[in-house]
């Protein structure tokens, strides 16, 4: 197997298998995923990313400001809860996974969200707009 950076910037980025076993050798972060960013830096005008979600974990209820999300899964299965743009709204559960039914799902700026992993492995590709700005990215407390 011919060894490649798996995330040297070109025209081209690939998400093989290369890339997935890259991903599985990364250490967990503080909210339970691992992640490859494929964009070149946080000034960039589109971001991409790989992100493993640890079995069962959830990624608290949030939105983003700045613009839309889009996710789509490679492997397992993902919960997405959108709440709209009023966060005590009932919750709309959405299933994403390879097992069948969605396989993608676009979050509109300022919808209020929530992932969960329900499987072991689950793998899923995820785009926002950019930049980066942190404070674009708000929690619900």
């Amino acid at each position: 197997m011919t060894e490649r950076n798996p995330v040297a910037y070109s025209d081209a980025l690939l998400v093989d298998q290369f890339l997935i076993d890259q991903l599985g050798q990364l250490p967990y972060s503080s909210t339970g995923t691992r992640r490859i960013c494929m964009h070149q830096d946080e000034r960039a005008s589109l971001h991409m990313m790989l992100v493993n979600s640890q079995d069962g974990k959830v990624f608290p209820i949030h939105r983003h400001t700045d613009g839309d999300e889009m996710t789509f899964i490679i492997q397992g299965e993902i919960e997405i809860v959108i709440f709209g743009e009023d966060p005590t709204a009932k919750p709309e559960a959405h299933i994403v996974s390879t097992l069948g039914g969605t396989k993608a799902i676009r979050i509109p700026k300022n919808y209020w969200h929530q992932t969960r992993s329900l499987s072991a492995n689950a793998i899923y590709f995820e785009v926002k707009t950019g930049p980066f700005d942190r404070s674009a990215m708000e929690m619900l407390t």
